[in-house]
This record gives C-alpha cells, structure tokens and sequence, in this order.
C-alpha cells in the first residue's frame, strides 16, 4: 500500500492487513469497539454501554471479564476482533460502511508513512491532563483545545495540529478511544 492509497481507501480489510504488524492488541480491539459503537447506534447504546465500557477496559488492560452479548471483542485475540468488526454478518451493512471503518482506522493509526514522536516539550502538564481527560470521557470536542495546548508548548506539526481541528483534506474526522494524537499525548502506544 502506498501513502496515497492508505489516504483513500475505503476497503479497511485492506488497511487493517497494512497495519497489522504494527498494531498493538489495544488499537485492535479499539478499532472493534468503535465498529460496534457505531452499528448499535444511539437508541441501542444504552443497552450495551455496559458492555462497550468492558471492552474499552479490557482493551486498555484494566479488565480481563468476558463480554457476553459482545462475544467478538472480548479478551481473545486483538486481530480477531478487528478483523470480525469488518466481517461479521451484522456489521457489514451500511452502519458504518467500509469507508467510514476506514476513517476509524486513519484515526486509530494516523499515517503509518509519516509516523510522528511526541516530543518531550509537547508533553507539558497541561497538554498530558488535557488528553487524559479526552480520552476517560470521550469528549472529543476538546480536541481543538487540544491543538492550541500543543502549539503552546511549542508543536508545529501540521499533521497533528490539523488533526485535533477535526480538519483532513479528503473526508470527516471521526475521532474515538484511541486517536493517534489523544494517544501520543497520553504517551500511550
């Protein structure tokens, strides 16, 4: 895969199949909650939120428990998960479509071509408490406060910059748990 097809694609088998000897089980299976976040919808998430905040845990190695109902993003292999997200019988529908799976993904691993290190003076207390608190509450809405936090403490990465500013050249930014630059704030692979 080149930058330019990994900047387009809308096939995230194909994405995932890239990524899969640098993705971390934990951006795995966040990949597989995000899917399942999005198939259920608003009217079901109440049922399930329980078990998405279980998967969430155990994707971040705070809980091994099984997840039931949600059997293919329990505590069993990350890749297996990932892939199900894509191929399972009830997530192949139009929610969410191949396209925006691959969207979930650019967000969960930026651009493979253009890794970016934080930077230790990026990492002030501020910039830290700011992503942890984005990350705990999902409140992605933040990510612009996010930007200019970082460009405080001296970040003039483009790529990082426009990616808390919900901004991309081609498509929406959908952010989830596990957003390349909420993480590289974090100091979270």
């Amino acid at each position: 895969m080149t930058e330019a097809e990994w900047e387009t694609c809308t096939d995230p088998a194909l994405m995932l199949d890239f990524v899969r000897d640098q993705a971390s089980d934990r951006k795995l299976r966040l990949f597989a909650v995000a899917v399942t976040r999005i198939y259920i919808g608003e009217r079901s998430l109440a049922e399930y939120r329980p078990h998405i905040l279980q998967a969430e845990r155990i994707a971040d190695g705070l809980s091994s428990t099984d997840l039931g109902s949600i059997y293919w993003i329990d505590g069993g292999a990350a890749q297996e998960a990932a892939y199900r997200a894509i191929t399972e019988p009830a997530l192949r529908g139009a929610r969410p479509s191949g396209p925006r799976k691959c969207r979930l993904l650019r967000d969960l691993f930026g651009n493979p071509f253009r890794p970016v290190a934080a930077v230790s003076s990026w990492l002030t207390s501020h910039v830290v408490s700011l992503a942890e608190e984005i990350y705990e509450q999902a409140a992605f809405d933040k990510l612009p406060s996010l930007a200019d936090a970082l460009r405080n403490a001296g970040c003039a990465n483009e790529a990082v910059l426009a990616h808390c500013r919900l901004m991309h050249r081609r498509e929406p930014v959908e952010h989830v748990r596990g957003c390349w630059v909420v993480d590289l704030a974090r100091g979270e692979a």
